[in-house]
Formats: structure tokens, C-alpha cells, sequence
């Protein structure tokens, strides 16, 4: 068994409440509120900065060459087909209900558990030094592997996607199982499996775990 392997094992509990999250699985029903969604768009777009910080602050403490035009490829993915789908999905669901952007307004709305994840990631996202490639690597995979679970399992489950499901729904959840997203995660976890030192790791797995789930439960609560 591999170290990512081992890891999702260890944590298994919570990581498996993450991927089996009711905002999910009610998003690939299409039964999730407009509400719901636009404040779980609103807030994941908040990572985005950070996001991609520590992706080239990863490239750049790689010891491949290889690697880091993975990681390369990635930046273009997100920057490019995710980030569209956030501007039109947004921009859909304002067009539909305009009292969201001024209930939930994201420059001033932000739950504590949204709060504490940024926190998180500004962290990871500092000084080169403070954090080595295996924990960043490994916090990486460890949002992305949740993602592309969930995703497939809903795509691989009858009856779990609605048929003729609305775009607003349907593209987050294709963006999240195709092959070269699918690749990605792989990249990630191979790069995660080269490493020998689970205690060096094993902290930041845990703590992305927990703070996906939070982001999944502060969302859903307000639906």
C-alpha cells in the first residue's frame, strides 16, 4: 500500500464524509438550492489567488522537471475551463435571483469555516521555507483526490445524476471526472507516494480533510 493510500485509510471517517457530502450529492441530483450553489461558488472562487500561489510555490521546490510542467498544465486547467464555469455559473444564478449578491455579497459574507481554510492556505501559500514539496504536494492531492471521488462515484452511480441535468450543475461535475483532471490527481498522488516521511505529512492530510468538510458543511447550511 502506497502512502496516499494509507493515509485515506487512516482517515477514512471524515474523508469518506466529504466525498458523500449531501451538498454533492444534491448538486449531481440537481436538487441543490440556487442559494446553495451561488454561496458555494461565491466562496470556492475565494481560493483562487492562493490556489494557484501554491501550485507555482510546489513547481517551483520540485526536484523534476517532468513534475513541474504538470503542474504547469494544471494552472492552465483552472485558469481557464473552471474559471469560465465559475463567471458564467455566477453570473447565471444573479441573473435568476439578484438578492443573492446582496444577501450573501462575497466581498462581506464568508463563514467562519470558509475564514479558517483561507487562513490555512495563506499559510501554505507563504515564505519558501515554510513548508516543504511532500506537505505541499500532499495538500494538493488531497483536495483534488476528494474532488475527483466524489465526481466519478456520482458519474459511475445509477440513478446519482439526474438525467438532463442543468449545466449549472452538470459542468462542475464533468470538470471534476475528465480524463485530465483524472491525470492530475494521479500526477499528484505518485508524487505523493515518492515520498518516505508519513510524519512529515500526515498533519496537513488531515487538517485539508477536515477543512473540505467544513467547506461542504458551511455551504449546505445555507441552503
Amino acid at each position: 500500500m502506497g502512502l496516499s493510500e494509507d493515509l485515506i485509510q487512516s482517515y477514512s471517517s471524515t474523508f469518506q464524509k466529504a466525498v458523500d457530502h449531501p451538498l454533492v450529492k444534491e448538486l449531481c441530483a440537481g436538487t441543490l438550492s440556487n442559494k446553495a450553489l451561488y454561496v458555494y461558488l461565491t466562496q470556492d472562487t475565494k481560493y483562487f489567488r492562493l490556489y494557484i500561489q501554491i501550485i507555482l510555490k510546489t513547481a517551483f521546490l520540485c526536484d523534476s522537471d517532468d513534475a513541474k510542467i504538470g503542474f504547469g498544465k494544471q494552472i492552465g486547467f483552472i485558469s481557464n475551463d473552471e474559471n469560465t464555469y465559475f463567471d458564467k455559473a455566477i453570473q447565471f444564478l444573479l441573473e435568476k435571483d439578484p438578492s443573492l449578491g446582496q444577501k450573501y455579497n462575497p466581498k462581506t459574507f464568508m463563514p467562519d469555516e470558509v475564514q479558517a481554510y483561507i487562513d490555512m492556505l495563506t499559510k501554505l501559500s507563504a515564505r519558501l521555507e515554510t513548508y516543504s514539496y511532500a506537505q505541499l504536494v500532499t495538500y494538493l492531492w488531497t483536495t483534488e483526490v476528494i474532488y475527483l471521488k466524489w465526481a466519478k462515484k456520482a458519474m459511475q452511480t445509477e440513478g446519482a445524476v439526474a438525467e438532463n441535468l442543468h449545466w449549472r450543475y452538470k459542468e462542475w461535475i464533468t470538470l471534476h471526472c475528465v480524463d485530465n483532471f483524472e491525470a492530475y490527481v494521479d500526477f499528484l498522488q505518485h508524487e505523493v507516494d515518492r515520498l518516505v516521511d508519513r510524519d512529515e505529512v500526515d498533519s496537513i492530510f488531515r487538517r485539508t480533510v477536515d477543512m473540505e468538510y467544513g467547506f461542504f458543511e458551511a455551504c449546505y447550511r445555507n441552503r
